[in-house]
């Protein structure tokens, strides 16, 4: 089973911020094995996590990646993931430069 993951910047092109030193990662649920995985910065899988490493992402740029598993996810082990950066530094007090990411429900 094939899992797209499409990463986007949603910021105001020639005004929103640029990301740098991205990683995106997903948990792999246990029983599943990755068969595959596409998209630039695969790092592999390292104690059931998937890592992708991206250099930057400017507003309006989009990244596609995939994961294909040996059988399906069920709804119970859903994918999840996270999606951190380097730069721009987190602000002190609560942050949004965490993004958590799920596939939809099954």
């Amino acid at each position: 089973m094939t899992y797209p993951l499409t990463i986007t910047n949603n910021g105001v092109q020639g005004r929103g911020v640029i990301a740098e030193g991205l990683k995106v990662s997903l948990t792999i649920p246990a029983g599943n094995n990755v068969v595959a995985a596409t998209g630039p910065g695969y790092q592999g899988i390292n104690q059931n996590v998937a890592t992708w490493q991206l250099p930057r992402s400017a507003p309006k740029d989009q990244e596609r990646l995939s994961i294909t598993l040996s059988q399906p996810a069920t709804q119970a082990a859903n994918l999840r993931g996270t999606i951190t950066w380097a730069k721009p530094a987190p602000k002190t007090g609560p942050s949004s430069d965490v993004v958590i990411i799920a596939s939809p429900a099954l």
